[in-house]
């Protein structure tokens, strides 16, 4: 817990105002938000004699509360945002397919319960903005820049087959761990029709990754056991309206989109008693839908 405190505060460094925005309007506000996110991976072994496209895929899932921070200028847009589930909120499947016989088949699937954490912060700031275009009222042109940890815990072993428990839930049986740096360009249109403000986001982004996970009952592996570091392209949508109360209190509520996969190809595997090698990572995608609401208060 001492060190998510820290990375908080290390996060709430940039929302210190400067000399060039004290004297500008400005908002802070704070929301809850419920997060649906799917992680996962899968290795192809194609290029060994004898073993399919898809050996093996882990998927993660989770739906989590969490809280956000914003700090607003004219200019810019910074979030920093924190988010949990317990067990019973979030689940693991790990599924093995092999050749018998000329045939492929699923050899091994299991679940387990997961539990969930997320950190991060984001800046959006203005590069460019246009006013009366397109019938919208204003539309700008974001840089983006964040960073962001999360963490996946499973515990327990089910037989998806038979149902049958080959581990109870005290005993943690994988864990997967994301840093993440967050880059991209987006725009945000909006239009204001009395007290209510409509908009749209659309961001694309490139995300470099590294993704450590443990196999902690292997026993030819080790604690790392897969390590994946690439960046992922992809895209971010936002649907939100937003109602003004007076000239101090806003109310925000919307929804969002987004999904990302991995551009390198390549799963380092950590082995116990042997070098460390290589081999193909098949696919591995991130897609997370949110839910959010936002009361902000302007100063200045």
């Amino acid at each position: 817990m001492k060190n998510f405190i820290k990375l908080a505060m290390i996060a709430a460094i940039p929302f210190g105002a400067n000399a060039s925005t004290e004297n500008e309007p400005r908002a802070f506000s704070m929301g809850v938000y419920q997060t649906d996110l799917k992680f996962d991976w899968s290795i192809d072994n194609s290029h060994t004699a004898g073993h399919p496209e898809k050996a093996s895929e882990i998927i993660w899932k989770t739906k989590a509360i969490g809280l956000e921070l914003n700090y607003d200028t004219k200019w810019t847009n910074r979030k920093l945002y924190f988010a949990m589930s317990d067990e019973g909120s979030g689940s693991m499947t790990d599924e093995d397919w092999r050749y018998t016989g000329g045939n492929l088949e699923k050899w091994s699937s299991t679940r387990s319960d997961a539990d969930f954490l997320q950190i991060g912060y984001r800046d959006y700031s203005v590069n460019t903005r246009w006013h009366d275009s397109l019938w919208m009222d204003t539309i700008d042109f974001n840089i983006i820049m964040g960073f962001s940890y999360e963490q996946f815990k499973a515990f327990g072993l089910i037989n998806n087959f038979t149902d049958d428990e080959m581990r109870d839930d005290s005993v943690r049986v994988m864990s997967n761990k994301a840093f993440t740096l967050h880059s991209g360009i987006g725009f945000d249109f909006e239009k204001t029709v009395n007290n209510w403000t409509f908009g749209f986001e659309q961001n694309f982004v490139l995300d470099n990754k590294l993704n450590l996970d443990y196999h902690h009952l292997r026993t030819d592996l080790k604690d790392v056991s897969f390590v994946i570091l690439s960046p992922y392209l992809g895209v971010e949508s936002k649907l939100y309206t937003t109602y003004k109360f007076d000239n101090d209190f806003t109310l925000s509520a919307g929804a969002s989109y987004g999904y990302s996969f991995a551009l390198i190809e390549k799963v380092f595997v950590r082995q116990e008693n042997a070098e460390e090698g290589a081999t193909d990572v098949n696919s591995s995608t991130r897609e997370e839908v949110k839910a959010f609401i936002t009361l902000s208060k302007k100063f200045g």
